[in-house]
């Protein structure tokens, strides 16, 4: 990465402008043409830097009422056998191992969205059951407090 990729990762992590060419907007921002915004972007997309450039829905704005994180106790044999069968669900948006602390057993953190929280529990309990794991925790979201991406430069 160079000093320009910094710059147009600065430019672009507080989101693109709400135009119709918000790409020509974020290169004129940056001094340079449109072409190489997205040269660059896809190059740092091949070099691994970058996994892409994605809009960030507001669930709740979509009917989306269900917002559950669900830690899971997963044997640490099965930890990434488990993730990868939690993470292939589309109502998971993320899926996390994290290391158990000696009062708290849960290893495997979900995200999941549905349209009630009763559906929310439906899936839970369906992921519970294909995963042979018992041992969880759902934590309801009540009230979002922050939500903002994060500022690299």
């Amino acid at each position: 990465m160079d000093e320009a990729d910094r710059r147009i990762i600065a430019e672009l992590q507080g989101g693109l402008s709400d135009s119709v060419t918000p790409y020509t907007d974020a290169a004129h921002a940056l001094g340079m043409s449109t072409d190489e915004l997205l040269e660059r972007l896809a190059g740092m997309r091949d070099a691994g830097v970058l996994r892409g450039v994605r809009a960030v829905l507001d669930h709740r704005k979509l009917g989306f009422r269900g917002n559950v994180l669900v830690a899971w106790a997963v044997p640490e044999g099965r930890a990434d056998e488990v993730g990868r069968l939690f993470a292939s669900w589309e109502e998971v948006s993320h899926c996390v191992l994290r290391q158990a602390a000696p009062d708290w057993p849960y290893n495997l953190y979900t995200m999941v969205h549905a349209k009630s929280p009763v559906r929310c529990e439906a899936v839970i309990a369906e992921m519970a059951q294909r995963a042979g794991v018992a041992d969880y925790v759902s934590l309801e979201t009540i009230r979002e407090l922050k939500k903002t991406p994060p500022r690299y430069f």
